[in-house]
């Protein structure tokens, strides 16, 4: 009877241990969640991704995920602007900040119940970076890489012009494209529209009086985009007589989508010290 009694407590001790065992994590927003078996052996620390450039609108992506007892406990997200406000308190788009901090939590929530990174996606524009950022703030974590991580996304930037003549007859809009990978030019596109209607050759109104014959819209175009794929920069006149218009157009888009296309640059580790 007594081995009995014995074997039935020792018994009752290791599942009560095994309970004991599975951890809780306490999220303020959330409450206590309780985590699925982690993906990979991670390390305790601190893991910060970042995007390694503003984007057009003007904003950067951080994110912070904090592993603690070898469990993901904790994850902040922010957008920040280049004076670092961030984006989930900014009071004149604070409709879009609440829905922001709502999908964060929810995205959060399920990172760290789960354990991974794996199936999440984004549905408000300002979250569109949590995804990647996430997946690579496990991956370090999982490798026990602590510095601040840059991570190199595509950036599409797009800058405008409008020019016409004086009594307004003529409109030509001219939008210049360019997607960026760190400073790799990985795609260009620069189109002209006139009078709002359809993509057109080069404007007759164009033509220098000297040029007897008139440069075709793509054949200036053409040079204009033969860009060194790693060249940084998108200055450039172009070679051929006529097309002084079309790069003095060209090059001013260039130069605003240089003042837009900057480094996401900081002290990182200071980015979330009030939360």
């Amino acid at each position: 009877m007594k081995k009995l009694i014995c074997f039935i407590t020792a018994l009752m001790l290791i599942f009560l241990s095994s309970c004991g065992a599975k951890k809780t994590v306490n999220d303020p927003d959330s409450g206590e969640i309780t985590p699925d078996a982690p993906e990979y052996a991670y390390n305790d620390g601190e893991y910060i991704v970042y995007t390694d450039y503003y984007d057009n609108s003007g904003y950067a992506a951080a994110l912070k995920l904090t592993v603690s007892g070898g469990v993901i406990s904790e994850i902040h997200y922010d957008l920040f602007d280049r004076e670092l406000n961030t984006f989930s308190e900014d009071e004149e788009n604070a409709e879009a900040a609440m829905l922001l901090k709502a999908e964060i939590k929810t995205l959060s929530t399920r990172v760290m119940q789960q354990q991974n990174a794996s199936n999440l996606s984004a549905a408000a524009p300002q979250a569109s970076y949590y995804v990647p950022l996430v997946t690579q703030a496990v991956k370090n974590a999982a490798a026990g890489a602590d510095d601040p991580f840059p991570l190199a996304l595509l950036s599409e930037y797009t800058a405008s012009f409008t020019d016409g003549n004086e009594d307004e007859e003529l409109i030509a809009l001219s939008t210049l494209t360019v997607v960026y990978q760190a400073e790799t030019v990985k795609k260009l596109s620069f189109r002209q529209e006139k009078n709002s209607i359809g993509f057109t050759d080069w404007p007759p109104e164009y033509k220098p009086e000297e040029t007897e014959e008139m440069l075709s819209y793509g054949e200036v175009i053409s040079i204009l985009n033969r860009l060194p794929e790693e060249n940084a920069s998108l200055k450039k006149e172009s070679p051929l007589p006529g097309g002084d218009r079309v790069t003095d157009i060209y090059n001013r888009l260039c130069e605003r989508i240089e003042q837009e296309h900057k480094p996401f640059k900081c002290n990182y580790a200071k980015l979330f010290s009030s939360l």
